[in-house]
């Protein structure tokens, strides 16, 4: 892809000339109730928050005092991709910059939170996270961050694309959320109706283990001929998501053996979005893999009926009941053991996973679509944000 992006007429500036850290302060008696965000309301790789809390709820922080408005950017000091644009005013934490563009004429609104993602901000920022266990970004490195800034009109050019394509890929997430929901409605209802006798898990594999869980940095290269290791963000329900996959060395990964991916295997996340399952398929056969649960099925049990169980609502309330862990819930290889799980014959295993195919089909292709969108977001900011030679 070429842009043709003439950069000799960008400027070079230091970040903290064009953009403040606002500090408006909350009052609830002058401005009454209004929504809130915190580190949970913004997904990563996802610019816009997801959600809001309201300062009336009971866990609304105290100690949340900081307002922004429509349009700032909120950048959590806690983790770079924990990146978003507000779309109203409200109120958020000291972990949180709420970033705004000094003069409108010298940067644009729109264009901050694309300059943010650019490759040479995000390594900036990354090379400056300061503290030994908590990490955090500090404002004055951030400030001191050199970037090069196209035309004002450029801006709002560049803005326009990229923001188009972050309203395809809201849609497109929009239709994959909506087919795993239905999917998984009429997958619980069936199970639902038949009204089975279940049976505990561990009587139906072969074995059930955990990947790389001491020091897995230990085994990283970055070479290419590494061998891939799948991490959580790795896992959504019934797909893999390859995008930022960590690589061992060829001579750590052969003693892995423990955790090395065969064919069939089911893995399962254990923190973070605990029981979120996918079947190991040829595309990551011989993968490694980092604290995700490997579940080794026996004969009398359908890798994918066993990913449907886990990923539908009708297993979820088992897991989260199973779950350790308040704010990082977590769910290891003991509680896993402990699911029962409806007791069906092989026949009526793959009979019920078949009948959700077309479903599963849809989440598919959109889960594709989602890839591609998320490689052409890379490239465009690899080509706009690189470097201005």
């Amino acid at each position: 892809m070429n842009l043709k992006l003439d950069k000799s007429t960008w400027n070079r500036v230091a970040f903290g000339d064009v953009v403040a850290n606002i500090n408006d302060y909350y009052k609830a008696e002058s401005d009454g109730t209004l929504p809130y965000v915190a580190g949970p309301h913004i997904n990563a790789g996802q610019v816009t928050v997801a959600s809001y809390g309201s300062t009336d709820d009971d866990d609304f922080p105290p100690t949340f005092k900081r307002k922004f408005t429509h349009r700032d950017v909120l950048l959590h000091s806690r983790g770079i991709d924990k990146l978003a644009v507000a779309d109203r005013v409200g109120v958020t934490g000291e972990k949180l910059f709420v970033l705004r563009s000094k003069d409108g004429s010298v940067l644009t609104q729109e264009f901050l939170v694309w300059l943010l993602c650019g490759p040479k901000a995000r390594a900036h920022m990354e090379e400056n996270f300061t503290g030994s266990v908590n990490k955090f970004l500090n404002w004055k490195p951030l400030a001191s961050m050199e970037l090069d800034l196209p035309p004002i009109d450029e801006q709002r050019q560049i803005a326009e694309l990229l923001w188009s394509l972050e309203s395809h890929r809201g849609h497109a997430a929009a239709v994959e959320s909506e087919a795993l929901r239905v999917a998984d409605e009429a997958f619980s209802d069936q199970l639902a109706r038949r009204g089975t006798r279940s049976i505990l898990l561990s009587e139906l594999v072969d074995d059930v283990t955990v990947g790389v869980v001491v020091k897995p940095t230990q085994y990283y290269t970055d070479e290419t001929s590494g061998v891939p290791a799948l991490r959580g963000l790795n896992i959504q329900p019934g797909r893999f998501v390859l995008d930022e996959l960590v690589r061992f060395r060829p001579d750590s990964a052969k003693q892995l053996t423990k955790s090395t991916l065969h064919v069939g295997d089911v893995v399962v996340v254990r923190t973070g979005r605990p029981g979120d399952a996918v079947v190991v398929t040829e595309e990551v056969d011989g993968f490694n893999c980092i604290d995700l649960i490997i579940v080794r099925p026996g004969f009398g049990l359908v890798p994918e009926f066993l990913a449907s169980f886990l990923n539908s609502s009708y297993g979820r309330a088992q897991i989260t009941r199973l779950s350790a862990g308040t704010a990082q819930q977590h769910f290891n290889v003991g509680a896993l053991k402990k699911l029962t799980i409806p007791n069906l014959t092989l026949e009526d295993q793959k009979r019920l996973t078949d009948s959700v195919e077309f479903l599963r089909n849809s989440v598919q292709s959109a889960s594709r679509e989602l890839a591609a969108l998320r490689t052409l977001s890379r490239a465009l900011s690899a080509e706009i944000f690189g470097d201005a030679s």
